[in-house]
């Protein structure tokens, strides 16, 4: 009797330990086996006079974590770098960036990146011409700069039935707030166009090639959007977000200008889909 009373117990204790495990790891981190080693992303080594550029800082194969990062320019007068990582070009010129980490576990690492400086002036039959002077296509290819004389092609079309109904459904929206209708613009038209492929290749509010989003004609603010396949769908993600809620409802904005790029991707064996990538931009 004392026996199969003792079994029973072990097989339920066995299964509630089996339980917690599980539950144990379901917000758990697995680091992958491999050398700890700090990196530094950012996107584009160059960013515009007046503009800035982020640096994400990442520790990988790590069990500790990050306690401090402390970023230093070499030349404060043509590049800054604030405490958060972000590099404020001043003037023309190039700069090294030292990010030096340290641990929770007392670990010291250090890198070393150079950022180059370029002033408006001579970025602007580049960077902030009309659409059709930087759009270069082939075909529904669309090329993008990602800087330093690189470039890459994205292939896709443009919904313009769908950009036409979230432009109904946003000033619906200001209306019920009582705020003015925003008027379409030509010029933020075209920069949307730019985003919207732009944002295919790196889904940030920054260009492929570091510019600042400022560099493009007209945008004093961004929504961006991916996935959604409805003008409905994307507007209620918006709502309910609140910076982009806030973006769709100022009031000293007068102009928008909406994309939807729809980009074409094919898998290696030769099977296509597609995936939509939704913008507006404000002025």
């Amino acid at each position: 009797m004392k026996s199969k009373y003792f079994n029973r117990l072990y097989i339920l204790i066995s299964l509630v330990l089996a339980v917690l495990m599980i539950e144990g790891f379901s917000g758990g981190v697995v680091y992958a086996a491999g050398k700890e080693k700090v990196s530094v992303s950012y996107a584009g080594s160059s960013v515009l006079k007046g503009n800035s550029l982020k640096l994400t800082v990442k520790l990988k194969n790590s069990s500790s974590g990050i306690k401090k990062i402390n970023y230093n320019s070499s030349n404060r007068s043509i590049a800054a770098v604030t405490s958060s990582g972000t590099v404020k070009g001043k003037k023309e010129g190039t700069v090294t960036i030292t990010v030096k980490v340290r641990t929770k576990a007392g670990k010291a690492y250090s890198k070393k990146i150079k950022i180059t400086v370029k002033s408006k002036t001579t970025e602007k039959a580049s960077y902030m011409t009309t659409p059709d002077a930087e759009t270069k296509t082939t075909g529904s290819g669309y090329t993008i700069d990602l800087g330093n004389g690189k470039t890459t092609v994205v292939e896709g079309n443009f919904n313009r039935t769908m950009a036409d109904e979230i432009y109904t459904l946003l000033n619906a929206y200001r209306a019920e707030k009582g705020l003015k209708k925003l008027e379409r613009d030509d010029a933020l038209a075209g920069s949307a166009d730019i985003r919207g492929y732009e944002t295919s290749y790196l889904f940030e509010h920054i260009r492929p090639n570091g510019m600042s989003i400022a560099s493009l004609e007209g945008i004093k603010g961004e929504n961006i959007a991916y996935g959604y396949k409805t003008a409905g769908a994307v507007m209620a993600a918006w709502k309910a977000s609140s910076g982009h809620n806030a973006n769709m409802l100022r009031d000293y904005h007068t102009k928008v200008g909406i994309s939807v790029f729809v980009k074409k991707n094919v898998y290696p064996s030769g099977a296509v889909y597609e995936t939509y990538h939704l913008v507006q931009v404000f002025g």
